[in-house]
């Protein structure tokens, strides 16, 4: 049934128990309002109300009954009906009918749509006849509903929502589904981003190995692309904008082999295989962790010609590497980090020279027992400033110079009886915050919460609580203009954007010079720039998130600029421009962060 109030102080229920209600089904399936007269469409005919009292079924036009009414429209105040094997329009007390199989009826921008399985079709008046929307196959299945602004067609998709030109001499043909985007029939297991901003997102099917999109369409690619034809595991962008696609998982060659993504197409790096792992470091070499053939490091030695400059295994190491199955890494100024299935971490602290070490020596293994890991299938990595997150199957944990400085299970600090979820990705956004992606749901611990042994104050996104497609979490990146996260699912892609997220939170994040008042006592005294994050607790703000802060006197006028320190942070010496200490007083420093914003600061000087 449905109600209906035909006068603001008249509500009208028509059920089956009321005996004035007079429709031919209480199944409804659509209303429409011709004039005063409201029709209603319901699974075994038509209906019709006239501001008073329901019609009879004897009184309804010819027809109007013993037959399913899927979908109503007036257009033109002509009222029309999708019955699912046809459309009609009501016209001079008779039905007119055409062959259209649609069960949806749409007007939208000075138009009549109607949708069904045979496509969209237009209803071209002039020519009192339904004319095909060219739309190309095989991307959805049925259009349920649409909208037409100017020459653009919005349509709601199975597959999620499309767009399509319907300009005049446009063919159509280049249908465009946006964010989330095309559904995989298997998971969405790799997200990257290349210095555009074009995303690119490695499945586990062979229609579709590998899509991409570049903020209007979306492109897809497979073994006819001349990629290899097996499960992509792992995708990445490196600094020039290159794709590596790793597939994975097969004992024998050449299957599964690496691709490399150039101008002119996809190429296959035919001696690697099984590539799990994808990293760059500052030198500009490749780092590839395998399943079972240990870490290959690839040099550039011409342009797009690339060479195996090192091989890593438990062999070669002398068991400093403790597998050769590599399922994540991280490369630092300091060291890298192996992250093996089952066997824990190890640390190679290099400082950027691979040639000592390689056979092992001096490296650091870290295992499950004591303060170490909270369990050894290691799964994950993310660099964030000085710190490298490690993700296994039950926690995360800080490390910073090859030491582990924290660790804390995946598990929810307020809910009893909560268990860890195992990481399989992790990225941090521009705040801070860390997204923790998890076979059971992506995590969110904003900077400065508490993530220790009892577990972290995470907040726990999923498919009954947000827009995920897929509970089982498998990939995620950071769009590197926007700051949008994007994360790949057992069920598609979704975007989420931690501004609009974290806008509810009573964040004390904010940014400030530390010491304050600073005590100028020797030439190096420095003044800090940093973020509050509450409780006391200061942190270094990155250089990448401010520009360089400018010093002025009361009057305005500029007298010292910071420096980098170490490469991360801003400071300031205390000194003006031609090196001599300023005098003690009240100083102005002026920066702009990254989205644009004029930050002031007031500093004290004392000596």
């Amino acid at each position: 049934g449905l109600s209906l109030k035909p006068t603001p102080n008249r509500t009208d229920i028509c059920a089956e128990a009321i005996p004035s209600c007079i429709v031919p089904s209480y199944v409804i399936n659509d209303y429409a309002k011709a004039g005063d007269t409201l029709w209603v469409a319901t699974q075994e005919g038509l209906g019709r109300f006239n501001g008073q009292r329901w019609d009879s079924l004897g009184a309804l036009p010819e027809g109007s009954v013993g037959t399913k009414a899927l979908s109503l429209a007036v257009f033109d105040g002509v009222l029309w009906e999708a019955t699912g094997t046809a459309v009609r329009r009501l016209v001079g007390g008779s039905w007119e009918s055409f062959p259209v199989t649609a069960e949806h009826l749409a007007v939208s921008g000075g138009g009549l749509y109607a949708m069904g399985p045979d496509g969209v079709h237009a209803w071209d008046a002039g020519g009192g006849q339904w004319i095909a929307v060219g739309l190309p196959s095989g991307l959805f299945n049925e259009v349920r509903d649409l909208e037409r602004l100017g020459d653009t067609l919005y349509l709601a998709t199975d597959k999620g929502l499309a767009r399509v030109s319907v300009a005049e001499g446009d063919t159509g043909a280049d249908t465009l589904l946006v964010p989330p985007g095309l559904p995989s029939a298997a998971a969405d297991g790799a997200v990257t981003f290349d210095p555009e901003g074009r995303i690119w997102v490695g499945t586990q099917q062979g229609e579709n190995l590998l899509l991409s999109y570049d903020g209007q369409s979306w492109s897809r690619f497979s073994e006819a692309d001349g990629l290899e034809n097996e499960w992509v595991f792992q995708v990445f962008a490196d600094r020039d904008g290159r794709i590596w696609v790793g597939h994975c998982c097969c004992s024998e060659a050449p299957r599964c082999r690496l691709d490399l993504r150039l101008a002119e197409g996809f190429v296959n790096l035919t001696s690697l295989r099984n590539a799990w792992a994808l990293t760059q470091d500052a030198a500009g070499r490749m780092w590839i962790g395998t399943d079972g053939l240990g870490v290959f490091v690839l040099s550039e030695v011409a342009d797009d010609q690339w060479e195996t400059a090192l091989t890593l295994t438990n062999e070669s190491t002398g068991g400093a590497l403790a597998s050769d199955h590599i399922r994540s890494l991280a490369v630092t100024a300091d060291g890298t980090y192996f992250g093996n299935l089952f066997h824990g971490l190890d640390y190679w602290p290099h400082g950027g020279n691979l040639i000592a070490g390689a056979s092992g020596a001096g490296w650091k293994h870290v295992g499950s027992g004591g303060f170490g890991l909270l369990d050894d299938n290691v799964s994950a990595m993310a660099v964030v400033g000085d710190d490298v997150w490690v993700g296994t199957s039950s926690g995360l944990h800080r490390f910073r110079g090859g030491v582990l400085q924290a660790r804390c299970p995946t598990r929810l600090r307020d809910v009893i009886g909560d268990q860890s979820r195992a990481v399989r990705a992790i990225v941090s956004d521009r705040r801070g915050g860390l997204w923790v992606a998890t076979e059971n749901g992506l995590l969110y611990l904003k900077r400065g919460a508490m993530c220790d042994p009892v577990g972290g104050d995470f907040f726990l996104l999923n498919e009954d609580n947000s827009a995920l497609p897929g509970n089982e979490v498998l990939a995620a990146a950071r769009h590197p203009v926007d700051g949008s996260i994007w994360v790949g699912t057992s069920h598609g892609v979704a975007r989420i954007d931690p501004e609009a997220f974290t806008a509810g939170e009573s964040s004390r994040e904010q940014v400030v010079l530390y010491p304050n008042p600073v005590f100028i006592t020797t030439s190096s005294q420095l003044v800090h720039l940093g973020l509050d994050t509450g409780g006391g607790r200061v942190v270094e703000a990155s250089k990448e998130e401010f520009s360089q802060p400018e010093v002025f006197d009361l009057t305005g006028r500029g007298i010292g600029r910071f420096e980098v320190y170490e490469n991360r942070s801003w400071v300031w010496k205390g000194k003006n421009e031609n090196g001599d200490v300023v005098a003690p007083g009240l100083y102005l420093v002026r920066m702009r962060s990254r989205d644009g914003k004029v930050l002031v600061l007031r500093l004290g000087v004392a000596r």
